[in-house]
């Protein structure tokens, strides 16, 4: 790493070209794996007050050299400017190339990741949302890579307090689920738990209790009855309907 930063040193020099801001950039990175933080902020610096003067970056590799100064301001734990960059790069991206591109996906799923560590859950649901559609039009509507991003976006509706919004989204990613993997499948029974414990925290408590058995009984199948996920949903089915005995109990207690 040494040796790498010397070599981003001796290749930056002066100048005002893409290659240049593409040397510091390997400069910051190689500078913050080597923990030098003020060479990695001034090599930011540099970079960033170079980019306008650039002429010959356009199009995909100037969203690029912004992806590069993204990653920088992540790892040097300045979000805000992170999404900043990114937002830059999706700009760029979506004006020059086609939806599907894969490129406008990657920079879509880093500002849903960017805007939930910044707690804006509202702008990386909205990002999460183009994400999904980006997939679905270059895979189709079932497909793994929308499955994980229908789930992020479900964890994001759930941290924002939408909990309706979420199980939504999670009851489509449980549908491509069955769709992507078979209906008995260990991802289907991981689904159909991580959606009975949503409906549980909505008090959704028959919902929840089916989407347990379910899951247990997948389990089962596909990883065995004394695997630790066939035993935690046996466990949480458990203890649902035990609360459910002493809630129709007390109501029973209370009618007389």
């Amino acid at each position: 790493l040494r040796e790498a930063t010397q070599h981003w040193e001796n290749v930056a020099g002066d100048g005002n070209g893409g290659d240049y801001i593409s040397a510091l950039i390997g400069l910051a990175e190689a500078a913050l794996s080597l923990g030098n933080r003020p060479e990695a902020e001034s090599a930011y610096e540099r970079a960033k007050e170079a980019f306008p003067r650039v002429k010959d970056v356009t199009g995909a590799r100037s969203a690029y050299l912004h992806e590069g100064l993204a990653r920088i301001t992540a790892r040097l734990s300045e979000r805000a400017k992170s999404g900043q960059h990114l937002g830059q790069a999706l700009r760029i991206l979506v004006e020059t190339e086609p939806k599907d591109d894969r490129s406008i996906r990657r920079v879509l799923r880093m500002l849903m990741h960017t805007y939930t560590k910044l707690g804006d859950l509202s702008a990386a649901a909205d990002y999460a949302e183009q994400a999904i559609e980006a997939d679905v039009i270059a895979y189709g509507e079932h497909h793994e890579r929308v499955i994980a991003d229908r789930s992020r976006r479900a964890a994001i509706l759930w941290q924002a307090g939408d909990r309706e919004q979420s199980i939504a989204e999670m009851e489509r990613v449980l549908a491509s689920s069955r769709e992507v993997f078979g209906a008995d499948s260990r991802e289907v029974a991981l689904h159909e738990y991580n959606l009975g414990t949503f409906c549980q925290d909505v008090r959704r408590y028959e919902e929840a209790k089916r989407h347990y058995e379910t899951a247990a009984t997948l389990f089962e199948r596909a990883i065995g009855a004394k695997h630790k996920y066939t035993v935690r949903a046996l466990e949480s089915l458990r203890r649902l309907e035990r609360g459910l005995q002493r809630r129709r109990a007390r109501e029973a207690k209370k009618n007389g």
